[in-house]
């Protein structure tokens, strides 16, 4: 049984990431509000009991640096610690629980135009906007692969996706790797002929191609414009105690580099293939079940600016 606190602690249920003019879609985002003081701030065995508690892909902790804020004593910035429990194990960033902290912390301190939200991957700022916080992720870079390697690689995850899903070696444009959460995962772009939505999968089986995250993502040509990058993606992290993640922001980041970035930007379609990097604006959606939508756009080469909306939908104590 679980000991009472004599301190609630104030927690905050959003929708975060979601398609504009529906908001029902969305990933969950529980973020618990935990006082510097309270000796629970910094209780490892307590965050993950109430992340099992919760049961959602992720849930966040927003700690603050100094002792408590109020709307009267904030400036225009924040610092706050924040931290990301999946149901499996810690995570080192989170973008979708991110933007869902930043947003609570914007609508707490209206006088607040950034905040900085330490977490155990960096420190990331996030912007107060109109249009919802705007943040800054690091791009994840692509492990680099001498053609041969490249094709030995899409030869051998093709080969393990074909016993577990609808997915054919006429499917897969390219097989990319990159590391996250100490853990080896796969960026598998395939063809925009393909419905990356009616893709069939079994989640659970993936965990004997890779532990971590499992991204298929394709163009979608039809809806791209000189400046727009219209991108489909779904990720998968069975390892990670998610089989399929709504919608999330750090793979975003991902994809925003490598599809801005050479090799890749001389494939993309029209004019995109002759603008600057930076100037490319990534429209993307995950075709979760939920849905989920984000603007994306390279920042100097190393980092993913991400802008999405939130919606709130609940808020409750913990005992």
């Amino acid at each position: 049984m679980r000991t009472l606190h004599a301190e609630t602690l104030e927690f905050r249920l959003l929708n975060a990431l979601v398609i504009p003019d529906k908001p029902n879609s969305g990933n969950f985002a529980p973020i618990v509000l935990v006082p510097k003081s309270d000796p629970r701030s910094n209780d490892t065995a307590w965050m993950r009991k109430i992340a099992d508690d919760f049961a959602y892909p992720m849930v966040a902790f927003l700690v603050p640096s100094t002792d408590d804020l109020t709307e009267e004593d904030d400036g225009e910035k924040l610092e706050y610690g924040l931290r990301f429990f999946a149901p499996a194990s810690e995570v080192p960033e989170c973008g979708h629980a991110t933007f869902a902290a930043a947003d609570v912390l914007f609508k707490s301190h209206p006088k607040a135009r950034f905040v900085r939200l330490n977490t155990l991957g960096g420190s990331l700022y996030v912007e107060s906007t109109p249009d919802g916080p705007l943040m800054s992720l690091p791009v994840i870079n692509i492990e680099k692969l001498s053609d041969p390697e490249r094709n030995k690689l899409r030869f051998a995850v093709v080969d393990f996706l074909q016993k577990c899903s609808s997915i054919t070696l006429r499917d897969v444009t390219e097989v990319s790797t990159f590391e996250f959460a100490g853990r080896s995962c796969y960026l598998i772009e395939l063809d925009p002929g393909v419905d990356v939505g009616a893709v069939r999968i079994d989640p659970k089986a993936l965990t004997s191609l890779s532990t971590g995250l499992i991204i298929l993502t394709h163009i979608v040509i039809p809806e791209c414009t000189d400046d727009i990058l219209r991108i489909d993606s779904r990720v998968f992290a069975p390892g990670l105690g998610v089989d399929e993640d709504v919608v999330s922001g750090v793979p975003h980041a991902l994809m925003t580099g490598y599809y801005t970035r050479y090799p890749v930007l001389l494939r993309l379609p029209g004019a995109l293939k002759d603008k600057i990097p930076n100037d490319i604006i990534v429209s993307a959606k995950q075709l979760s079940a939920r849905g989920g939508a984000m603007i994306c756009r390279l920042w100097f080469g190393e980092r993913a600016v991400i802008q999405g909306k939130n919606v709130e939908w609940a808020r409750g104590m913990l005992l």
